[in-house]
């Protein structure tokens, strides 16, 4: 039998990612959303592609928190499923760079 492979981890005196701090300060939104460290590292990636997406902290936060039952037993897994099910749509990068943009005005005056 072999032994799994170990997941790299990040060094422990790394600045935790912009993802990683918003699902750790959910607690503050909302007791019942307490994620463990373990929880937050699981759903970083999750929470990233929201960000990635064009989301921030304070819509994931929103997102997370929003009509909450008046009981949450799992909060990782209530987590989980709302990253994935309410995750923003892609941006559009031919959008992005389709849009005209003024760099200067041109008054005609007919008299």
């Amino acid at each position: 039998m072999t032994e799994p492979e170990p997941q790299p981890t990040a060094p422990l005196d790394a600045e935790p990612s912009a993802a990683h701090r918003t699902l750790a300060q959910l607690r503050t939104a909302d007791r019942r959303m307490a994620l463990s460290e373990g929880e937050c590292r699981q759903l970083e990636p999750r929470a990233a592609e929201w960000l990635a997406r064009g989301a921030t902290p304070q819509d994931i936060t929103r997102a997370l928190t929003d009509a909450l039952p008046p009981t949450v037993t799992n909060p990782g897994g209530l987590a989980r499923n709302r990253l994935e099910n309410k995750m923003p749509p892609k941006r559009q990068a031919a959008l992005a760079k389709a849009r005209a943009r003024v760099t200067r005005a041109v008054m005609i005056c007919p008299f």
